[in-house]
């Protein structure tokens, strides 16, 4: 009994010497944590790597999770697409034909909202795959209509078959999800993707036509004024430095994805997007690691 009360005061004692610390304020380790992300802001503008995506010709998977995926660098892929049908018969007329009278769903009047991405479900339109096509290859240069990665294209019975156009990459994506749950982007030159970060490490590929991608790194995400959870209120298409003068401090990295290319694109990482011609993309997030990928949850 004495030894439990002896153990009971030295707790007591131990508690009220930790207590001072564990009182610091919520602003102070927001401090902190913007003091931090700062410094490696700084440390990153003094690497090569700060103006630049770098480009890796048939890379093994072990220097990719090494040199980029485990460090959270994006990087440029090439050579992965090796054999892939789709390069050769994806174009917006091969949809046409073999899916002329097939249901799509698509979302228009993105022009007539700044939030068309937050407004999402507010602009879902259904429409034929062949007056879709129609559509684009009229259109010319517009952001107006898309048929992006939230309209769920492959879950959709009668597309599924495309999914045999395409080859794992092994070492990289896993084999037994690699086609559970990738996105197809289909739009006309123009459509752009508003400022963001994913809550996951992706892998985006480029099929058809060319993307331009201006990516921002994490650690710079007091710079981006955040307006709604994950999405910037900068326009990086025509970016106000008056509007926007923390931009001045902030690292963009610019890249074209061609067709027949990977963007590694990795958690946190801001991104801007813009279709250089009719553009057709895919993009997967079944990382071959051991366990499940890592997700951020900042919405909870």
């Amino acid at each position: 009994m004495r030894l439990a009360r002896t153990r009971t005061k030295r707790a007591r004692v131990d508690v009220s010497v930790r207590s001072p610390r564990s009182r610091r304020t919520a602003s102070q380790v927001k401090s902190k944590t913007e003091s931090f992300l700062n410094i490696l802001s700084r440390q990153f503008c003094q690497s090569p790597f700060a103006h630049a995506v770098p480009s890796i010709d048939h890379s093994s998977s072990q220097e990719f999770f090494e040199r980029y995926y485990y460090t959270n660098r994006p990087v440029i892929l090439r050579g992965l697409m090796k054999g892939w049908k789709a390069l050769q018969r994806w174009s917006p007329d091969f949809f046409a034909r073999k899916f002329g009278n097939c249901s799509v769903e698509i979302v228009t009047g993105r022009d007539r909202d700044p939030h068309y991405e937050s407004n999402f479900l507010s602009h879902r339109t259904p429409l034929r795959m062949k007056d879709y096509v129609q559509m684009v290859n009229e259109a010319g240069e517009t952001n107006d209509f898309y048929l992006s990665a939230r309209n769920f294209f492959f879950q959709r019975k009668r597309f599924k078959s495309l999914l045999h156009d395409i080859r794992c990459p092994r070492g990289f994506l896993n084999p037994r999800t690699f086609r559970k749950a990738p996105h197809l982007f289909f739009g006309p030159k123009g459509t752009v993707t508003p400022l963001h970060h994913d809550a996951l490490n992706i892998l985006f590929g480029q099929i058809c036509g060319r993307k331009l991608f201006k990516l921002i790194p994490p650690f710079d995400m007091d710079k981006v004024y955040v307006e709604r959870v994950c999405f910037s209120g900068v326009d990086l298409g025509k970016l106000n430095y008056s509007k926007f003068p923390l931009m001045r401090n902030a690292s963009i990295l610019e890249v074209v994805v061609e067709p027949g290319e990977f963007l590694f694109i990795p958690i946190g990482w801001w991104h801007w997007v813009k279709a250089l011609d009719i553009s057709i993309s895919v993009s997967f997030t079944s990382f071959d690691v051991k366990g499940s990928p890592v997700a951020w949850h900042f919405w909870e």
